[in-house]
């Protein structure tokens, strides 16, 4: 039996969020300005498969970080408990946990390449700002 029409499938939100983060790591390694079509080419999919799930491009970017602030979330409360028993202790841990973070989870390249989105538009740069830049600032002021 089909489903009927406008019914999503029981799976559309697992598939969107696997589809978000195999575009993410396409989209990091691309940088920013890639087209709907290059990520899909680059991901082996279908232009009109990332369509169905996200609309359009800027629809994918905004899955993209907004998949990358939900999985940052228990790391980001992590590095908002102040570790040391002393301000400069509990400044070097936070920023030893953000270099392990920036070195080893390409934050640092979701950082440039989110910017490089964001300049200048009105969707992608409160996407950018919301979902990365400001989760990674406030980090350290939720103690």
């Amino acid at each position: 039996m089909s489903r009927p029409n406008g019914r999503r499938n029981t799976d559309f939100e697992a598939k969107r969020v696997a589809l978000a983060r195999r575009a993410r790591v396409e989209w990091l390694r691309g940088g920013a300005g890639m087209s709907l079509r290059e990520l899909a080419e680059s991901m082996g999919d279908s232009l009109t498969n990332l369509r169905h799930y996200f609309g359009d491009r800027d629809g994918l970017i905004e899955a993209i970080t907004e998949e990358s602030h939900r999985e940052a979330g228990p790391y980001l409360s992590l590095a908002s408990v102040p570790q040391g028993a002393t301000a400069e202790e509990a400044l070097r841990s936070y920023f030893s946990m953000f270099l392990v973070a920036w070195e080893q989870f390409n934050v640092g390249r979701l950082h440039e390449v989110g910017i490089g989105e964001g300049l200048g538009d009105h969707r992608l740069g409160p996407a950018y700002v919301n979902h990365l830049l400001e989760p990674s600032l406030q980090a350290d002021r939720k103690s």
